[in-house]
């Protein structure tokens, strides 16, 4: 009877530990995912913001 205790009790733990890999894991994810979308809108801010000078310059040399 102990023993069959015992194994549940592991399992349960086991799960518990997967689960929280598993939130963790996902957490990460999405993470690595805002960190990606900051970089493209920033790396398309740098763009636009060249193109406008880029477009300055050509009006100032005409």
């Amino acid at each position: 009877m102990v023993s069959i205790l015992e194994t549940i009790y592991k399992d349960l733990l086991l799960l518990v530990l997967v689960m929280q890999l598993d939130m963790l894991h996902k957490a990460v994810m999405q993470w690595q995912l805002v960190v990606l979308q900051d970089k493209t809108l920033k790396g398309l801010m740098q763009w636009q913001l060249e193109m406008e000078q880029d477009n300055i310059i050509k009006a100032l040399l005409r």
